[in-house]
């Protein structure tokens, strides 16, 4: 029962040492804001919570919280102490919204409490130690059991979100090594370049010119640092162009590569409008 709605002490009863003022007060501390040294229940049985408490689950059961029109003001402190199945949570006038929560991992905890129309999920499952040691399969927390000393960390893309080592390493001096450039081959006569092609080596295969178009930035946004190296593999010729006002600097104002299997830089100084690019590498 509710904070207010506790039925009136016993006036009749003169003496407050009666077995009635007793009983009464008792009633009082279970149905009300009084009860805040919450006696625990241990159960391996479904159940109906009928006091406010801290209950310890130790079988795959199911717990179903009270009406909540008779709950107000009223918590309940469930924990989980079983490795098989799950524990469930219910209540007739939801949690959170939804009929029913989960406890999905042994040691998990939640507190719920009840407003008198609904009940809340106040605190979230703990997360275990038990959890932090094997949480493979835990969509909270990921963690690998071993790695390598400086190695940059990557995501598995098959489950999302388990993290594992990559091949690239940073030092304790923020040295940076191990890492290779993405490798393209693209035959086509014009290139305009985008921020995805960021330290790739683009090889020119095609026996014509090839224009290369460093955009502007209404065209594609890229931050300065921006790098990539041209390679006419070809005998195609490449030669780099800006877009509107941008400016490219050059050595002696060559934009072309020299010959076959001549390298060119392409870098990007400032970022804006305009942009500044530089140009390195075996140029005519």
């Amino acid at each position: 029962m509710a904070a207010g709605k506790i039925s009136p002490p016993p006036t009749s009863v003169e003496d407050i040492k009666n077995p009635a003022w007793s009983t009464w007060f008792s009633t009082l501390q279970e149905q009300s804001n009084l009860n805040k040294h919450l006696s625990h229940l241990t159960t391996a049985v479904d159940a109906t919570a009928d006091k406010e408490s801290i209950i310890i689950v130790t079988s795959d059961k199911t717990i179903t919280l009270p009406a909540a029109d008779i709950s107000e003001d009223v918590n309940y402190y469930i924990k989980r102490v079983t490795a098989a199945g799950a524990v469930t949570i219910a209540a007739a006038d939801n949690i959170d919204g939804a009929a029913s929560i989960t406890l999905d991992d042994n040691y998990d905890a939640v507190q719920v409490f009840c407003d008198g129309t609904t009940w809340h999920l106040v605190v979230e499952p703990a997360i275990s130690p038990d959890e932090l040691d094997n949480v493979t399969n835990d969509a909270q927390v990921k963690k690998i059991s071993s790695s390598t000393d400086t190695a940059i960390m990557r995501w598995d893309g098959t489950t999302g979100d388990l993290p594992q080592d990559s091949g690239v390493l940073v030092d304790d001096s923020d040295n940076l090594y191990g890492h290779g450039s993405l490798v393209v081959v693209d035959s086509t006569t014009s290139r305009t370049l985008t921020g995805a092609d960021n330290g790739k080596i683009i090889y020119f295969t095609n026996s014509s010119a090839v224009a290369v178009t460093l955009p502007q930035t209404s065209t594609e946004a890229i931050d300065a640092g921006f790098q990539c190296l041209l390679i006419q593999e070809g005998a195609g010729q490449i030669t780099v162009g800006t877009q509107g006002s941008d400016a490219l600097n050059a050595a002696d104002s060559l934009y072309s590569s020299r010959a076959q299997y001549s390298p060119l830089a392409v870098h990007k100084r400032t970022a804006g409008s305009p942009n500044t690019w530089y140009l390195f590498g075996d140029r005519a």
